[in-house]
């Protein structure tokens, strides 16, 4: 005689009709959607919009009107302006990441290792989708008036450092990509930075949410610029440039080293209004030209230590945010998840966005 009293905590006890299996899907969803949330970085960095039909967001752009002094009896008749129109469509297919958990597996295993899974899933859909948006604000530095509004003639200018696609380049000590940037380094890529807050400037770029993304080691060496490593330093009066000035060799000469005026991976140092943040997604040294990948992601980026945008330079288009889902698949004893999600890009302003690249 079957056991009707018998406890089943997978069942959402809330429903007309509960089943086992009810309450997997919830916390699946819960977990991955926690660590997306978290692992988040670029991508927010940019204009975001959801699509609620079709598959394209249009963002419409107006040209600024001129003023003229006005002559006696003469008629008004208008300025001219141009305007033109963008689309940013979703990708062809969603973004999907997924792993099975075998039921021997499961059972003998000393650890609950589903949500463990379930929050890598969050972080490699994040990760993806910043690299994918981290490309897209590269090549949207090299578009062009032509490539972009299909004619040099406009009055809209392309990315890049001197609106024609052009990356600010500099003379770093290493052949390669920067990997273990000196002092002297440090000195040409804030140079570089003066010059690209300068050009925003000339172009009537926003001031808010102006961000610079660059390697790793870059940024160490950013934060670090100046701070002495001996006494002789500080008797050759170095002082540091994002750091405290109290510390070892500081004025209080306590015991702690210079603190870090960012000590957190989410918070950017500050540089003359710009927020410079690291990032260890795998774009900047790589060459994604012949990458499987949809057209508007390629490129080669093996000379590229830096990307400098505001916020309007790209946009994402969001269809299907994550999605969670689980299949129980008996013939092979186990279970099935995936998280997925359907979004999309595209260059909106490409002068917000400057290439930073080794010479």
């Amino acid at each position: 005689m079957a056991n009707t009293s018998a406890i089943r905590y997978s069942q959402n006890a809330a429903l007309a009709s509960p089943s086992v299996g009810d309450l997997y899907l919830p916390v699946f969803g819960g977990q991955v959607l926690t660590r997306y949330s978290e692992y988040l970085g670029i991508s927010s960095m940019v204009r975001r919009q959801q699509i609620m039909s079709g598959n394209t967001a249009r963002f419409p752009r107006l040209g600024g009107i001129g003023a003229e002094r006005h002559a006696a009896n003469t008629q008004l008749l208008g300025l001219s302006a141009e305007s033109t129109e963008l689309s940013i469509s979703l990708d062809d297919r969603p973004m999907v990441s997924h792993f099975v958990i075998d039921d021997v597996d499961q059972m003998l295993t000393h650890f609950e290792s589903r949500s463990h899974w379930a929050m890598e899933c969050g972080q490699a859909l994040a990760e993806a989708q910043d690299q994918n948006t981290l490309r897209l604000l590269i090549n949207a530095s090299r578009e062009t008036p032509t490539t972009m509004y299909g004619g040099s003639s406009s009055a809209f200018p392309g990315g890049g450092i001197d609106g024609a696609g052009t990356a600010s380049t500099g003379a770093y000590s290493e052949a390669t990509a920067v990997t273990a940037p000196t002092r002297a380094d440090v000195g040409v890529f804030l140079t570089q930075l003066d010059a690209i807050q300068i050009r925003f400037d000339e172009m009537r770029v926003p001031f808010n949410d102006r961000t610079v993304c660059t390697t790793v080691k870059m940024w160490h060496a950013l934060r670090q610029y100046g701070s002495p490593r001996s006494n002789t330093d500080l008797e050759n009066g170095m002082v540091p440039l994002f750091m405290a000035d109290n510390g070892t060799y500081g004025a209080s000469a306590n015991q702690q080293q210079f603190p870090v005026m960012s000590p957190d991976f989410q918070q950017g140092i500050d540089f003359n209004g710009m927020q410079i943040y690291r990032t260890n997604i795998p774009v900047f040294g790589q060459n994604y030209s012949t990458d499987g990948d949809e057209a508007k992601y390629q490129g080669d980026f093996t000379k590229t230590i830096g990307m400098c945008f505001q916020a309007d330079a790209c946009a994402v288009v969001e269809k299907m945010a994550i999605t969670a889902e689980m299949d129980r698949q008996v013939s092979y004893q186990n279970d099935l998840f995936v998280a997925k999600m359907l979004s999309g890009g595209g260059t909106l302003r490409p002068e917000c966005a400057i290439e930073i690249s080794n010479d």
